[in-house]
């Protein structure tokens, strides 16, 4: 129901935005369940504690006093009385909650000032998960302390997923804004970050009394995730929620980019120096390749001019052949045992006794075939 009133040309949109405004919301629920659970665990461990030094530093003053009042003669001391006082108040101070205390006592003149309020609570689930760690404000009791362990196990990971959403969100918009001058983007980002830093350590060094040099320090360790927590926040923790999400979510935008872009110039230099490797090992291969094509040449002439020699060879035999048939005599005719060279033949048809004919055949004409009438024969005289 609610997307069919929505108009067709903010449908996209909001299909595109939904999954990120749902990641951060996640994110944002789940730091405010811990600000809620810590607050609910350590305000009353810290207030107990609180009153408990409160009374331990009651009984020492007036421990002091009645001993003050009280003259034993000679052998009272007031310097060791004082002493004892001192060594008391400072074993006292060890106790981080009695330390607390005495802080907002004796400065603030107030006795109930406590560190676990709302908005402490939700900075320490938010530097918690972010993570930057402070340190100005940890649990103190011992589930207080199982708890923050399961608890920076599951939202360390939702926050730096949510983060890194953010800023893959935004990185396109980025690109888009500073494509104007193309190859300068990481140098773009890179400086709208130090502008960002120097902009934020102004700000903190004009609402605190903290030098400019430390506002400089407070906002780089913050920024980038350092968190020493030996700064006190100059400003309000609202103000210092919103200026650490800023921060965080802008350094993961710039080294996204950065890294994009180095990426891409070592891939180009690889891709480079491939080729350069690839011309290399080419130009190794033209003294062999010169060196084979050389012998190749060779080899081939050296079989063209055997085969030229073949060709003069066989011209010659065969010219020689030639002059030998034609320099031979002629051939003569071998004796025979029988020549005959004119030798006269009758031939007489048997075949009718009552008549006889005779035919004379030369010799010479014995090459010649003489056709019959079938069935006569013929005799020899």
């Amino acid at each position: 129901m609610f997307f069919e009133a929505i108009p067709n040309r903010l449908k996209k949109p909001l299909r595109t935005a939904l999954p990120h405004v749902g990641l951060a919301t996640c994110s944002i629920v789940y730091v405010c369940f811990g600000a809620v659970l810590f607050h609910q665990i350590e305000h009353p461990y810290e207030m107990r504690s609180m009153h408990e030094a409160f009374v331990n530093y009651e009984n020492i003053k007036q421990e002091l006093i009645n001993r003050t009042l009280m003259k034993y003669g000679e052998s009272y001391n007031p310097t060791l009385y004082v002493d004892t006082y001192i060594k008391e108040l400072l074993r006292l101070l060890e106790d981080p909650q009695a330390d607390t205390f005495f802080a907002s006592h004796l400065k603030l003149q107030s006795s109930d000032a406590s560190k676990w309020t709302p908005m402490s609570s939700f900075l320490l689930a938010a530097t918690t998960v972010i993570p930057v760690g402070y340190g100005f404000i940890t649990p103190a009791t011992k589930i207080g302390r199982l708890l923050i362990i399961i608890y920076g196990l599951f939202g360390a990971p939702l926050a730096l997923v949510t983060i890194t959403d953010i800023g893959e969100f935004m990185s396109p918009h980025l690109l888009k804004f500073f494509e104007r001058i193309p190859g300068l983007n990481a140098l773009y980002c890179l400086i709208l970050l130090a502008i960002y830093i120097i902009i934020c350590a102004l700000v903190f060094h004009a609402l605190s009394p903290i030098s400019l040099l430390d506002s400089v320090y407070f906002s780089i360790t913050t920024v980038f995730t350092i968190g020493y927590g030996d700064t006190p926040p100059p400003i309000p923790i609202p103000t210092l929620i919103i200026f650490i999400i800023v921060g965080v979510t802008l350094v993961t935008i710039t080294v996204e980019i950065v890294a994009s872009e180095v990426i891409n110039q070592i891939h180009y230099m690889g891709r480079k120096m491939e080729n350069a490797k690839k011309y290399a090992a080419k130009m190794l291969q033209v003294p062999y390749m010169a060196h084979f094509m050389h012998m190749r040449n060779r080899e081939r002439a050296a079989n063209q001019q055997k085969l030229e020699s073949f060709a003069n060879l066989r011209l010659l035999m065969s010219m020689e052949q030639h002059s030998i048939l034609l320099e031979r005599p002629p051939k003569k005719s071998l004796p025979k045992a029988f020549a005959p060279e004119n030798l006269s033949i009758e031939y007489a048809d048997i075949s009718s006794p009552t008549s006889m004919e005779t035919f004379t055949i030369d010799s010479n004409d014995l090459t010649s075939i003489v056709s019959l009438q079938s069935g006569t024969k013929l005799s020899v005289f």
